[in-house]
């Protein structure tokens, strides 16, 4: 018999840090990960019993001043692969640093330097438009994430980058707002 997995969490360190407040999950989260590592992440043995898979991914893609259309394009062909094994797909936007923490805590960096807002605005919206191009569900969550200033709002990250407990929490809340099967 196999193991049940109603859902896959696939991304980078936001997964691979979280604890997941949900039961029988599976958590694919790889810290220091791009959009175009998270393929080779998922195997097919997956397909045999999940509900979705939800995907947070675009980060280190900005981190690494890498092109936001091509990054977008291949978030389209991961997609593309991931529809091969799951019919419900969700796609969560990028969220903000919060630069002075992350300034403080790791000095200016790659995602100092390229996580700007407008490098995220368009990634998200890359992000959203393959979604609705691809028949995918995208989850907003910068919105939430996000202070008047553009970054991601200082009660929500310790370190600047990641989400403390009030962040996954939030985070938590609107997942499970959107995906009404995940709990």
């Amino acid at each position: 018999m196999s193991k049940m997995f109603p859902f896959i969490f696939l991304g980078d360190s936001f997964y691979g840090l979280w604890h997941l407040p949900f039961n029988n999950v599976t958590n694919l989260g790889v810290s220091a990960s791009s959009i175009e590592d998270q393929r080779s992440y998922i195997e097919k043995p997956y397909s045999i019993s999940h509900n979705g898979i939800i995907i947070n991914a675009g980060t280190n893609n900005l981190g690494r001043n890498l092109d936001v259309n091509t990054s977008t394009t291949n978030y389209g062909l991961l997609i593309d692969y991931l529809k091969t094994i799951s019919q419900k797909i969700y796609c969560v936007s990028v969220i903000p640093i919060n630069k002075p923490k992350y300034f403080e805590r790791h000095g200016a960096t790659g995602h100092y330097l390229y996580s700007t807002p407008e490098r995220i605005s368009a990634i998200n919206t890359g992000i959203s438009t393959t979604c609705s191009q691809k028949g995918t569900t995208y989850i907003d969550i910068t919105t939430s994430f996000s202070g008047d200033d553009g970054d991601m709002k200082t009660e929500l990250t310790d370190d600047g980058i990641h989400p403390n407990k009030a962040g996954y929490d939030l985070y938590a809340e609107i997942l499970t707002s959107m995906v009404s099967d995940l709990i």
